[in-house]
C-alpha cells in the first residue's frame, strides 16, 4: 500500500527589482527597473560608465579608475555628445 502526502511549499526569492546609478560629477540619479527576464529599463537620464586603466610610465601607474557620467555633464564639460 502507498500513501501520498502533499504539502504546500511557499518559496521566497530575493531578487533585484530596481537600482540607481549616480553621475559622479553632478550627482544626477538614473533609476532602472529590472523587468522579467532581466531586462534593464532606464526610467530617466542616461548615465554612462567609464573604465580607465593606466599603464607603465604614466602619472597613475597601474591604477584603474571607474566612474559614471550623465549625458548632460558629458555635453557641457567635455563637448563629446
Amino acid at each position: 500500500m502507498r500513501k501520498q502526502v502533499r504539502k504546500e511549499v511557499v518559496k521566497t526569492i530575493n531578487t533585484l527589482v530596481s537600482h540607481s546609478t549616480y553621475c559622479n560629477k553632478c550627482g544626477k540619479e538614473r533609476k532602472s527597473i529590472i523587468e522579467d527576464g532581466g531586462y534593464d529599463r532606464c526610467t530617466d537620464h542616461e548615465i554612462h560608465e567609464f573604465n580607465c586603466s593606466f599603464g607603465y610610465h604614466s602619472n597613475y601607474d597601474g591604477e584603474n579608475w571607474n566612474f559614471d557620467l550623465c549625458e548632460d555633464c558629458l555635453k557641457r564639460d567635455y563637448s563629446i555628445v
